[in-house]
């Protein structure tokens, strides 16, 4: 069985691939923090607007992001590819232990992997609860918004300066 379609789920993966866990496995534990970071960074910071905009529920996006489950159909992968933007197999990808690819290159290099990083940071400490997590992750969030807005105003400041 694989997990998006794909026939080159390594073995050591797919082993692991059955349904309900008691403990998440690292693999799993990752494409939660993947997920969640990445739901983030698109600018979805509830779940319901995500899964909305996904057709993917609201459980299934929840088992995803704590990694509850170790197995989803096809469908819902590509559904949760599709919605985070990111290329076919990114999902087997991250389980494999690489880089999801994201489809989202409009964007100049390295201000997408940026948010990523710091939410990842965030997402991967073991010393905060889940509720420390979200407050942290609620004022970064802020944070990049004020950043954003400091910015377009600097910009319009510049065109006007420079337009004459």
């Amino acid at each position: 069985m694989t997990v998006a379609g794909s026939r080159s789920l390594s073995p050591r993966v797919a082993c692991k691939i059955g349904g309900m866990t008691d403990q998440p496995t690292p693999e799993w534990t990752r494409l939660a923090e993947h997920v969640v970071a990445r739901r983030v960074q698109l600018g979805y910071r509830k779940r319901p607007a995500f899964t909305d905009a996904s057709g993917i529920s609201t459980r299934i996006l929840g088992d995803i992001e704590t990694a509850r489950r170790n197995s989803y159909d096809p469908t819902t992968i590509a559904k949760l590819e599709q919605a985070l933007k990111w290329a076919t197999g990114s999902v087997n990808s991250i389980l494999a232990g690489a880089e999801p690819t994201a489809l989202d290159t409009a964007l100049p290099t390295g201000m997408a992997s940026q948010p990523t990083t710091a939410l990842e940071k965030v997402m991967r400490a073991d010393n905060l609860t889940d509720e420390q997590k979200k407050k942290i992750v609620t004022l970064l969030i802020g944070e990049r918004e004020a950043f954003d807005r400091r910015i377009a105003e600097q910009a319009d400041e510049l065109i006007r300066m420079f337009g004459g």
